[in-house]
């Protein structure tokens, strides 16, 4: 049952501005770089959305000569408008965080999106509105 209400959210369409995003289009690895102003590191990272509800992404931050990895993995949800990452792993130690993106764009090769109904006291970086772009590997 699990499996079959998955499988229904990623092919429901949706989208903001009447355009319809697929959730089936997030599937595969995306890359993201930014800077996190707030921290003064440039952050990248490679997420993979597995079509079983799961995703891994592996962050490097470089900044201060310095370079530093990590990696995460838990499970997503998707609406078309929002994307919902669920974290069960960090660094290997378990956490259970919800965060919560609304896709601004979203096709089969590029991303853009924001973060939504965060609690930015909790986060090291920049929270708020900030607005990520992706591309698909």
């Amino acid at each position: 049952m699990k499996n079959f209400l998955i499988s229904l959210l990623l092919v429901l369409p949706s989208g903001v501005n009447g355009e319809e995003y697929s959730c089936l289009d997030l599937i595969g690895t995306w890359i993201t770089s930014n800077y996190e102003y707030s921290i003064a590191i440039q952050k990248q990272s490679e997420t993979t959305y597995y079509k079983d509800g799961t995703f891994k992404s592996v962050f490097t931050f470089t900044g201060n000569n310095v370079t530093k990895s990590q990696v995460e993995s838990g499970t997503w949800s998707c609406t078309g408008d929002f994307v919902t990452k669920n974290t069960h792993i960090v660094k290997g130690v378990t956490v259970d965080y919800t965060e919560v993106y609304e896709n601004i764009v979203l096709n089969s090769s590029y991303r853009k999106y924001a973060t939504s109904l965060m609690n930015c006291d909790v986060v090291k970086g920049d929270c708020k509105g900030k607005v990520y772009e992706a591309t698909k590997k």
